[in-house]
């Protein structure tokens, strides 16, 4: 499995450690520094500036962006995992997805701060435009790991065809350090209304009949996953998705939310892909989005 991981001065740390807690089979991991040049707040550069300050200050980033390459590096050797190290310039989101597709990645991953919702939402992060852009699967590590041993994690799925080969996708990966997960799907109560209002001359109770069909489907991807040696528990729940996802998240104190997402843009953003774009930019946990 070949991984790019995204290192900056910071927030890379929580990558570092969710990768490594996550055990994937056989990673062959990049670590890829993105210098983009950034000027300190309120520089304005103009005739009169010194060259030399301006040097100076490029690379003082460009001394920073080593020594975090060499700190993730060191620290994903201490779990036998020998990285390799790349530095490139310009937009960090970009370049991270050009350089992924460039050596044919598996996975993107990269750390994310702690925003609030609507600074999440105003100011672009490598995580919203990662989710938007990558071809490739991606991994956002929001905050730090509580506790050693096994990770728990919740996996939202709507049971569609796509949705289905994404979970085929995480089999594939293999990650053996989750030992718990829960699997999480989620209906509208307006949808139980409509389709109380179309079958109402049969007699039947719609949304104890949801419940038993979806738990049916959650079993399924119960038992495909419990190949890999987890212990698996099924989770229905008749509200708004990312209400849903937000529950099942602090009901089960999880590490990881995973979700499938198609990745087609903007377009995809609004429609069916606006809950795993709203998960990654808005809510405090870490999540990986599966591209099949």
């Amino acid at each position: 499995m070949r991984i790019v991981l995204g290192v900056d001065t910071e927030d890379h740390k929580a990558a570092v450690e969710l990768l490594v807690r996550l055990k994937f089979e056989s990673p062959s991991v990049e670590l890829v520094h993105v210098l983009e040049m950034l000027l300190p707040p309120g520089w304005k550069a103009g005739p009169q500036e010194p060259a030399d300050l301006i040097d100076k200050f490029i690379r003082l980033q460009q001394a920073e962006g080593l020594k975090a390459l060499e700190d993730a590096a060191a620290e994903l050797k201490q779990y036998g995992i020998s990285p390799h190290r790349t530095v490139l310039n310009g937009s960090a989101a970009n370049r991270l997805m050009d350089h992924a597709d460039g050596v044919g990645a598996d996975l993107i991953a990269v750390g994310s701060g702690n925003k609030g919702r609507v600074e999440a939402f105003l100011i672009g992060s490598v995580g919203r435009k990662l989710v938007i852009g990558a071809k490739q699967s991606i991994l956002i590590a929001k905050r730090k790991l509580a506790a050693e041993g096994p990770l728990t994690a919740v996996l939202a799925t709507d049971h569609s065809d796509y949705a289905n080969r994404c979970i085929d996708k995480l089999v594939q990966f293999a990650p053996q350090g989750i030992g718990r997960l829960t699997v999480m799907t989620a209906y509208p109560k307006e949808l139980v209304r409509a389709m109380e209002s179309a079958m109402g001359h049969f007699k039947i109770a719609v949304g104890p009949w949801m419940d038993e069909k979806l738990h049916e489907q959650n079993k399924r991807v119960e038992e495909k996953l419990g190949r890999l040696g987890w212990k698996c528990e099924s989770r229905v729940i008749e509200s708004p998705p990312n209400e849903a996802v937000r529950q099942v998240m602090q009901e089960s104190g999880a590490d990881l939310l995973i979700m499938g997402a198609h990745g087609q843009g903007m377009l995809e953003r609004l429609t069916i892909g606006s809950i795993s774009f709203y998960q990654v930019v808005a809510e405090p946990h870490s999540v990986l989005v599966l591209r099949a």
